[in-house]
C-alpha cells in the first residue's frame, strides 16, 4: 500500500510597513513570526521528518516573509520555495 504524505507551505508576503529598524522583517512587528516560520521549517522542513497526526502523514514547511519588490528578500523566498518543492520530488 502507499502511503500518502501531504505538504504544507506557510507562505506569507509582506510589505515594508512590517519591516524594523535594521529594514528587515525579522526585527519588524511580526517578526516573531518570521522567527516562527523558520522553526519550522529547521524542525519539520526536512526530506527525514515526517509529522504524523490521526493516522495522516504531514510534512512543513516554513518560508521566509518576502516582498515582490525587494529582489534579495524575492530571491530568498524563490530559493526556499524551489527546495521544498524539490523535497517533495526526491521522496
Amino acid at each position: 500500500k502507499l502511503k500518502t504524505v501531504s505538504y504544507q507551505l506557510f507562505i506569507e508576503p509582506k510589505g515594508n510597513d512590517y519591516k524594523g529598524y535594521d529594514n528587515t522583517f525579522l526585527t519588524g512587528k511580526e517578526g516573531w513570526k518570521e522567527s516562527f516560520l523558520t522553526q519550522i521549517n529547521e524542525k519539520y522542513g526536512n526530506t527525514e521528518t515526517v509529522l504524523s497526526f490521526e493516522n495522516q502523514d504531514y510534512r512543513l514547511f516554513g518560508l521566509p516573509f518576502f516582498n515582490e519588490s525587494q529582489e534579495t528578500e524575492k530571491a530568498v523566498f524563490e530559493d526556499s520555495l524551489i527546495k521544498a518543492i524539490s523535497s517533495n520530488t526526491e521522496n
